[in-house]
């Protein structure tokens, strides 16, 4: 397995060396480490590295609407700490999810945690996000169209709104495709056959039956 290194000239202070394939290595406490040449992939030696002593979220909750995002408000001290990675993590993904970047996207109504973890320090912070429901819409199946019908390979959904959910079944019933604001959807893996696709606009529900040749 390969090893990686990376040596913070901040923290402390270290001479190595190789010997019979070996890679010497002895801090500045008087502590001695010994590696394979051949398992280190890389060593990276970085220069100016700054540690992280605390992190925050800036706010513990906030409400969304179904469809809307929003970040979520995080301080790093100091503010110019070099590791500001955070691990994110949902409790319902199925009402929230969220990005690297700590942007937050409302699926559906209801009420979750969001947990963001420091990379460097390993301190879990939890968020508190609630959904609403969409804006009502005033919409009627003439408004939707799908095309093309039938169709080989894409299916689309021509709606001029966001916020909605796509559920496709089979004649049996079975759930093959469930998915948000897809407004184009690939369906070249399917058998050919009829099926029923069904869209879910602010708590409606509007059927269509498309069939794949």
């Amino acid at each position: 397995m390969n090893t990686f290194f990376t040596f913070l000239f901040l923290i402390f202070t270290f001479s190595a060396y190789s010997q019979e394939n070996k890679l010497i290595i002895n801090y500045q406490d008087n502590n001695t480490e010994e590696y394979q040449i051949d398992d280190i992939k890389e060593l990276k030696i970085v220069d100016g590295y700054v540690a992280v002593e605390d992190f925050y979220f800036r706010s513990l909750y906030f409400i969304l609407s179904v469809g809307n995002t929003r970040y979520i408000d995080y301080v790093f001290v100091p503010e110019n700490a070099s590791n500001q990675k955070i691990i994110w993590e949902v409790e319902k993904p199925e009402i929230a999810s969220v990005n690297d970047s700590g942007l937050v996207r409302a699926l559906k109504p209801g009420t979750t945690e969001i947990y963001g973890t420091s990379e460097e320090l390993g301190r879990k912070l939890t968020f508190v996000l609630d959904v609403e429901g969409p804006t009502s819409v005033n919409l009627t199946k003439e408004d939707i169209k799908i095309y093309p019908n039938p169709t080989q390979n894409i299916l689309n959904i021509d709606l001029n709104i966001n916020n909605f959910e796509v559920i496709i079944n089979d004649i049996e019933g079975k759930v093959l495709y469930s998915a948000y604001d897809s407004k184009s959807i690939n369906i070249s893996e399917f058998t050919p056959a009829s099926y029923f696709l069904t869209l879910v606009i602010n708590n409606k529900y509007f059927n269509f039956n498309f069939v794949k040749i």
